[in-house]
């Protein structure tokens, strides 16, 4: 104890010093957590995002063949539906994944298939018009990601 008392009491340089190398190995460490995060994010998009646009196009395909389908409408809207809740879960999954300014657009389209603008059910009634709109936002997504996919290759 004397030792300390010894050094704090004659060299106060050591203890500013001390301090000053304190606060600069935290701003380290706090670059490194940045980096890791950063990294990880990158490694999520590379290794998840190509099975999840397989899964997100096989539901769009399906989407399409049952839109496509002739026929009265009330028929095809529960398929319809219930292809839109799995392409939810798939968009939900997929906007975990993206970085900040991609998740914007995914956003709209959760939103777009959600009850009420503050809901967080998905919509229980479509109509064939709005059906088409959703698959066409649903392709503008599709291919929005695609573009994403193939830009994470200089990442």
């Amino acid at each position: 104890m004397e030792l300390i008392n010894f050094f704090s009491c004659s060299f106060p340089m050591f203890n500013n010093f001390a301090s000053l190398l304190t606060i600069i190995g935290f701003c380290i460490t706090l670059f490194i957590a940045f980096q890791v995060k950063t990294i990880k994010q990158s490694f999520l998009r590379k290794a998840q995002l190509p099975e999840l646009l397989k899964q997100l196009e096989n539901e769009k395909v399906q989407m399409y063949t049952i839109l496509s389908k002739n026929g009265k409408f009330d028929k095809k809207e529960k398929h319809v539906l219930s292809n839109l809740s799995t392409i939810k879960g798939i968009l939900d999954n997929t906007e975990k994944k993206l970085p900040k300014g991609s998740k914007t657009k995914i956003n709209e389209l959760i939103k777009s298939l959600k009850d009420g603008k503050y809901s967080s059910k998905l919509i229980t009634k479509i109509d064939e018009s709005s059906s088409w709109k959703i698959y066409y936002e649903l392709n503008e997504m599709y291919k929005h990601l695609q573009l994403l996919l193939s830009d994470t290759t200089w990442d």
